[in-house]
């Protein structure tokens, strides 16, 4: 299934079912929920652990298997029978199993319950492609490394275990590579558009498949095109080399752009500064948190409509900064402007979500903002941004 846990619905689990969609690296079927004794719990674990560290997926609880000569499961669905049970106290109760059973912990579990009848209902669970892995069950003094292939989990031997690592360190050096590629691209001012000269706000979103050379992206580009909800009055989108731009027509230099790359990753640059007045060399009002904000929730919320679930990088440069102020009123800072940024280029701190915020509106994507911008208006001499409430919500001025 390729679409977020939310919008699973029973037509979904009906679908596979009739079309008898047999397990597979992504998708296992379990008959019962996971008792609470500690073999169950075991099992549970290791169910979990395999799919992250393979390339996440989804177990269905309450779903039949066909049975074979011998009585054993063939991992083809033949009735969705659903479990009994309170839908809120199995999803919390099995929520809180896998913290303390696996290290490093896995973040971003979802869970939702698609009911049946009065007294049945389907207990999915999606568990992201892990940033973090490989994953160990750690469980009444065992510790076991879990990896799943199309006929189901199985535990990794020394030499699996040597080469997850490996390909872990690899998917992370690929992104550190494509993180640096990127940013001198834009310092060269290599983009697919050309944009107005000043300081610009490069903004990367980066899922965990990205680079990861056995996952793949998933992404379907036909899908970004036909469904991109950043398509407003003065942008226009396409194919290009790199997969999908989505960019400012308005005029002759490009005020922002959005790419979306084959590998599933994004990238967002814009400019910041003044337009009317740029000799004045200052970033207006609150225009940093507000236009990030909104182009960030707007990036999150197609992630999740194209099917991206898990975790996410997040990171956010400042390029052509140098001695350029943060201008801000008097009221807020009693000294008036914060002073010129001192560098050209600002590397502001990264963040890694454990999943896509649900909803991911402008609070949610301020919060994720928060740290790198905080750090921004450090770099400028100031105490953090000073639009962030003691609540942690956001107040830009436009």
């Amino acid at each position: 299934m390729q679409k977020p846990i939310d919008s699973v619905t029973i037509e979904d689990l009906r679908g596979l079912v009739a079309n008898r969609v047999s397990e597979g690296r992504s998708l296992e079927y379990k008959e019962a929920l996971p008792g609470g004794g500690s073999g169950e719990k075991k099992e549970f674990l290791a169910d979990v652990s395999a799919l992250a560290n393979t390339s996440g997926g989804w177990i269905l609880y309450g779903i039949i298997e066909e049975r074979d000569e011998d009585g054993k499961p063939t991992g083809v669905p033949s009735e969705m029978r659903g479990v009994q049970g309170n839908q809120d106290s199995e999803m919390l109760r099995l929520d809180s199993i896998a913290p303390y059973g696996i290290e490093p912990r896995i973040h971003g579990l979802r869970w939702r319950a698609i009911t049946l009848t009065d007294s049945t209902f389907v207990l999915v669970c999606w568990v992201p492609r892990s940033l973090h892995s490989p994953h160990m069950v750690w469980f009444e003094k065992s510790s076991k490394f879990w990896a799943r292939a199309a006929s189901g989990k199985y535990q990794l031997d020394v030499q699996q275990l040597r080469a997850s690592f490996v390909a872990s360190d690899a998917t992370r050096e690929r992104t550190r590579s494509f993180l640096r590629d990127r940013l001198s691209a834009v310092i060269a001012q290599e983009t697919p558009v050309t944009l107005v000269n000043g300081p610009l706000a490069v903004l990367h979103l980066i899922p965990p498949a990205a680079f990861d050379a056995e996952a793949g992206s998933g992404l379907d580009l036909a899908q970004v095109l036909r469904e991109h909800l950043f398509n407003r009055r003065l942008e226009a989108s396409r194919y290009n080399l790199d997969g999908v731009l989505v960019c400012d027509r308005s005029g002759p230099e490009a005020a922002h752009y959005t790419q979306v790359f084959r590998t599933g990753a994004l990238e967002h640059v814009r400019y910041i500064g003044r337009f009317r007045r740029p000799e004045l060399r200052s970033i207006p009002n609150g225009s940093v948190e507000k236009e990030l904000g909104d182009e960030l929730a707007r990036l999150l919320h197609d992630l999740r409509a194209w099917g991206v679930g898990g975790s996410l990088l997040v990171t956010l440069a400042i390029t052509g900064s140098r001695v350029w102020g943060l201008s801000v009123p008097s009221i807020l800072y009693a000294r008036g402007d914060v002073s010129s940024i001192d560098r050209d280029v600002l590397r502001l701190p990264e963040v890694w979500l454990p999943e896509i915020p649900d909803p991911p509106d402008f609070q949610a994507a301020a919060r994720v903002l928060r740290a790198p911008l905080d750090t921004l208006w450090q770099s400028a001499g100031g105490d953090g941004s000073p639009y962030y409430n003691p609540d942690g919500t956001c107040s830009p001025r436009n």
